[in-house]
């Protein structure tokens, strides 16, 4: 740390740095590099009045959002070896899992069919299930999938979400329950713009490319060809990351972006010991795994023995108290992702074998 520096201060002066533009970023990247002292670097720029900004970074520890400056020994070094690098970045959980793991990046579009769902559920599982680490977005869709997925394996850490806002909130709104589920498996959330930050529509692109940059190589497993997603698979290409991707039918354009990167070189997999030899990780040992039960709450214990019997039931059958709808859809979601329950075609919900196991455990 720079002499008569607190953390705070020189967290400031960075985010500071942070808000300058590109070109400007540059000349303070290069001087960083020659390791001039920060408080110089901010006399180039005349950069005086920190204090303020120091009393922003504390109040957002408060709540538990730690800012992380491009000097740490926290901060990734797969950001420090793209062109524009955050200076700063903004975290919730425990950054040390994902500096530690080997990561993927798993991404698709907003608009999917329930196969390539599945899919994205069932590749991401068993990456996590092999000690690799999901990235995603934390989009619905493919993101979302993704995610659960690799919660799905029962590992501590398996999975992290890079936004595209502040850390104060969670866009998607009813993706809050799965960025939850995200902290609660000691995983982690990460965006590079400070909190009260909007999810603007440039900020997802702009966002991409920190997705394509933590991964060794990106999977995209549904797009069309405006996503998202073949953004990130470009700033992978440019990156020198591997690019995978699965083929669909020819004349839907919900795969039109997908085919269009296979044409253009991707790699074209079916099944995931593909993806494992094209990454080299088929000798990736698999992490220890958590007891896969987990301690239930007498509502949710009610609710799986009210299905035990086998027969399918709606949600609101599964209930005794007067909970208001956010409560029981948030907790049937919880169940679910849990894989103790699962919905039918009929909108109905049955107990699953792992259901089964938990209430014999219970």
């Amino acid at each position: 740390m720079n002499k008569n520096m607190n953390d705070y201060q020189k967290k400031a002066y960075f985010l500071s740095f942070s808000r300058r533009n590109l070109e400007e970023k540059r000349i303070i990247l290069k001087n960083l590099a020659l390791n001039r002292p920060i408080k110089e670097i901010a006399e180039i720029f005349k950069i005086k009045e920190i204090d303020k900004t120091a009393e922003k970074i504390r109040a957002w520890e408060k709540d538990n959002i730690n800012t992380i400056t491009f000097d740490s020994n926290l901060y990734p070094q797969e950001f420090k070896l793209i062109a524009d690098p955050p200076l700063v970045i903004f975290t919730k959980g425990d950054i040390n899992y994902l500096l530690s793991k080997t990561k993927v990046s798993v991404v698709g579009s907003r608009k999917t069919c329930a196969q390539y769902r599945e899919i994205a559920e069932s590749f991401s599982k068993e990456l996590a299930a092999s000690g690799v680490h999901i990235v995603s977005g934390l989009a619905i869709g493919i993101d979302s999938c993704a995610h659960m997925g690799a919660l799905s394996s029962n590992l501590i850490s398996p999975t992290t979400a890079i936004l595209a806002h502040g850390l104060d909130t969670v866009y998607p709104r009813t993706n809050r329950n799965l960025a939850k589920q995200i902290l609660d498996s000691n995983g982690l959330l990460i965006s590079q713009f400070e909190p009260g930050t909007k999810p603007l529509p440039y900020n997802f692109l702009n966002r991409n490319r920190l997705i394509a940059a933590l991964g060794i190589g990106t999977i995209v497993i549904q797009a069309g060809l405006k996503s998202g997603a073949l953004n990130t698979a470009r700033h992978a290409l440019e990156y020198g990351k591997e690019i995978i991707a699965l083929p669909g039918n020819a004349l839907s354009p919900l795969y039109a972006g997908t085919n269009q990167l296979i044409k253009e070189g991707a790699y074209s997999v079916t099944n995931l010991n593909e993806i494992l030899n094209i990454l080299n990780l088929e000798k990736v040992k698999k992490t220890k795994q958590k007891n896969t039960f987990k301690k239930l709450g007498d509502i949710e214990i009610n609710i799986l023995d009210k299905l035990k019997s086998g027969e399918e039931l709606h949600m609101l059958e599964l209930f005794n108290s007067k909970l208001s709808h956010g409560r029981m859809h948030e907790i049937i979601f919880n169940i679910t992702l849990s894989k103790l329950i699962q919905k039918t075609s009929s909108n109905k919900y049955i107990i699953t074998k792992k259901g089964f196991e938990q209430l014999n455990y219970t």
